[in-house]
């Protein structure tokens, strides 16, 4: 297959990048075996200047990534560097990178273990020739075993809550209906969890913390809406209580701008040459990744189909799991979702998480590069006509997608769209994807999938 759909466009491109930048990585790339030479910053009675203690700290609970100590470093030599504590009851914390600036650094040193006892306890933590101490409150596990956890809100709303599943007027929800939460633990334990029961449904949740810091929980549904509209459901616990906003589609209009049901399977023309398809289709099993279930979908080109992604919708957006590092070229994975198509108006444009890795590609050292998606929606409920072979077929309320690409450097995003190119993909109701355009830094279409025929179910 000439251009493989729905694949890496940076695996070509990424050699493009690293010539362009070439001569800022030679300049800026430590030495291997350099040693930074840096200070923790220390009060005159020795305990560590600008330190801050994250996390919760209970007898008998795994440390995670949420206990780490925050550091001010004075940097007078750019290097390799390495911070390390002393362990004590049952814990300690450590830090290694590189420094690639002088001056003052902030540097994070992760906790690992777990704290036997409840009690204070005071660390000795070292950079090269220099010390200082911090202190971290051990607090007791819970005594009834019952969890003490807190609600992560931004006042009135659940902060950062994600709704999986489409909710129907008169459909009863299933497994696959969710809300997932984050929640503040601070001592572990047994805990349940409910939102009031509105509108014939309500979601809940029970479990065992094991560890502190935050930690999600999945609310499964259970009922069937009444009414269609907007619906606001109230979770609430000891320590208050917040909104979480669910869409109940009317009973006679619920639509599917990139239909995941079984079996699914759509047919594209590549570059109009009417003996070179590709097939796309959905498996009947889903994989349960990163907390969620995702639909499967493979592509052919007539010889042993291959991953086409794993997919998933949460209200209007339609989520892709993926592979960020193979995708880019990056060295090692690194596996994350973004969401790649947004039931929203004309002119809407989101940004993902930034992924950064490493890429090796001879002649050139390695270099890190940080890269984040800018996703706009160019079009809604637009009719879109599509030519292949078989002839012409005009398809309505179909979303227009523009997918770019940007760099973090010199501390500021840059598009590097110019110099990578960028994607465009067409959405039809209730159909799936009718047209996908990979178009060159210089704007012209380097690969165009379009659709021959589909089955959706």
């Amino acid at each position: 297959m000439r251009v493989r759909l729905y694949h890496s466009i940076f695996l070509l491109m990424t050699v493009t990048i690293l010539s362009c930048y070439r001569e800022e990585s030679v300049e800026g790339r430590i030495s291997a075996g350099t040693s930074a030479t840096a200070s923790l910053a220390v009060a005159a009675n020795g305990t560590c200047l600008l330190v801050t203690v994250t996390g919760t700290y209970t007898a008998g609970a795994d440390v995670n990534a949420a206990n780490y100590l925050q550091l001010q470093v004075n940097v007078t030599a750019t290097g390799a560097y390495s911070i390390t504590t002393d362990t004590v009851n049952g814990y300690s914390f450590s830090a290694t990178g590189v420094f690639t600036a002088t001056g003052v650094q902030t540097v994070q040193a992760y906790a690992k273990g777990k704290p036997l006892a409840a009690t204070r306890n005071r660390f000795i933590i070292r950079l090269n020739n220099s010390r200082c101490t911090a202190e971290i409150t051990v607090q007791p596990a819970a005594a009834n075993g019952t969890a003490g956890y807190v609600l992560q809100t931004n006042g009135t709303t659940c902060l950062d809550y994600i709704v999986q599943g489409i909710c129907t007027a008169g459909s009863p929800l299933s497994a696959a209906n969710t809300i997932t939460i984050k929640v503040l633990v601070n001592s572990i334990g047994s805990y349940s969890l409910s939102t009031t029961a509105s509108n014939g449904i309500q979601f809940s949740a029970s479990g065992t913390f094991t560890a502190t810091g935050v930690q999600t929980v999945i609310l499964t549904g259970s009922g069937t809406p009444v009414n269609a509209g907007v619906l606001l459901i109230l979770l609430s616990n000891s320590s208050g209580s917040c909104s979480i906003q669910l869409n109940i589609e009317p009973a006679s209009s619920a639509t599917d701008y990139f239909p995941r049901t079984a079996n699914n399977n759509w047919t594209y023309e590549i570059d109009d040459a009417a003996t070179d398809t590709a097939r796309f289709f959905s498996l009947p099993s889903v994989k349960n990744s990163n907390g969620y279930n995702y639909n499967i979908f493979m592509v052919s080109t007539g010889t042993t189909p291959d991953s086409a992604g794993y997919y998933r919708k949460s209200g209007a957006d339609y989520f892709r799991y993926m592979d960020m590092g193979d995708f880019i070229g990056f060295d090692q994975p690194l596996w994350a979702e973004y969401i790649f198509l947004k039931e929203a108006a004309a002119g809407t444009n989101w940004k993902t998480a930034a992924y950064q890795g490493t890429v090796t590609i001879a002649p050139y050292p390695p270099q890190t590069l940080i890269i984040r998606f800018s996703n706009t929606v160019l079009a809604k409920d637009i009719s879109v006509a599509v030519t292949t072979s078989t002839g012409t077929v005009n398809y309505s309320n179909v979303i227009v997608m523009e997918e770019k690409y940007e760099r973090f450097e010199s501390g500021a995003w840059v598009n590097i769209s110019p110099v990578v190119g960028s994607l465009k993909r067409y959405y039809a109701k209730n159909i799936g994807m009718i047209k996908y355009e990979s178009i060159s830094g210089t704007g012209s279409i380097s690969a165009l999938f379009e659709l021959k025929r589909y089955q959706v179910f």
